[in-house]
């Protein structure tokens, strides 16, 4: 697992690490740059022995750089490649020609940027009547993404994109991040006071939807989707993630029709708390948790999920 985030009291640095399968650390890197106050959304390991980690924008009107930097397992940077008219980012992916960066506009439009060869090749914008950004996104084999997105208010927030970034369709359903299934895909719906799971078709039909947690009026589902994550353990048992109001990080495991099949308290954890959550390939669950100073780090795994 390789992660990054800014270190604290100087925002020109970020923290990279690397864990083994038993939380064992490889490395630790500090990976200098220009301001970076809230290190990197997201780090991809490379063919050729290498990683790259996205350094976002996240002050309006800043001149923070928003770029994509690579450095090696021994922390020295290669390259940094900076985004032409970066957007306010959420998610960040990588394939096998480039990036898609997804987000908002900086006036609540949702926004779905694709990099490739180190340019913009395209930006998609899609104005909504309530303030939305997007939170998921899933890649399809013909290169067209489905991005789900989060607002206060219920609004088309799924949206199916072709490869060029124009609109397919959009359905009325607004959550917080969505993964790719045999015939569809499973999207974690939800407001600021309700959780549930769906599954879809991949023309954005719901086939099922699991029972409705309500996380008693804690609005933490739109303040940090970071908690809030859907996980494809295997091909009968799915778990979602989310944070409620007795300040435990809980997931849910529900069977191939929807039906919870458990709960399990992972964690204690608030707002404070920043979150980083993993399926591995044990059919398990990897949490790290910092402190919003980042004195400490904690690592979970959860197994045993779909016995």
């Amino acid at each position: 697992m390789a992660g990054g985030i800014a270190k604290t009291g100087n925002f020109n640095q970020n923290l990279a690490m690397k864990f083994d399968a038993s939380g064992k650390l490889l490395w630790r890197h500090i990976i200098t740059n220009n301001y970076v106050p809230a290190g990197f959304l997201n780090v991809f390991a490379t063919n050729n022995s290498t990683f790259v980690g996205f350094v976002y924008e996240v002050f309006s009107n800043s001149t923070i750089p928003t770029e994509f930097i690579t450095f090696d397992a021994n922390g020295v940077v290669s390259s940094t490649n900076p985004v032409t008219n970066p957007i306010n980012s959420n998610y960040v992916s990588m394939d096998n020609t480039g990036f898609l960066i997804a987000g908002n506009s900086g006036n609540g439009s949702e926004v779905y940027q694709r990099i490739e060869n180190n340019n913009t090749k395209w930006t998609s914008v899609f104005p909504d009547n309530y303030p939305s950004s997007v939170t998921g996104v899933i890649e399809n084999s013909d290169g067209s993404y489905i991005g789900i997105s989060s607002s206060l208010y219920l609004s088309t927030f799924l949206k199916k994109i072709d490869a060029n970034g124009n609109l397919i369709w959009q359905k009325p359903y607004m959550g917080f991040d969505i993964k790719a299934v045999p015939g569809g895909f499973l999207a974690l719906l939800g407001t600021n006071t309700t959780v549930q799971l769906a599954m879809f078709d991949n023309s954005g039909n719901q086939q099922w939807v699991s029972t409705l947690i309500t996380p008693n009026n804690v609005t933490e589902p739109v303040q940090n989707q970071g908690y809030f994550k859907v996980f494809v353990l295997d091909n009968t048992h799915f778990a979602f993630t989310t944070f409620e109001n007795n300040n435990t990080l809980n997931v849910y495991v529900v069977d191939q029709n929807g039906n919870v099949l458990k709960k399990v308290n992972a964690t204690p954890i608030s707002a404070f708390n920043q979150v980083a959550i993993t399926a591995t390939s044990d059919k398990a669950l990897f949490i790290a948790k910092t402190s919003f100073s980042i004195n400490t780090m904690e690592l979970i795994k959860l197994s045993g999920l779909t016995n």
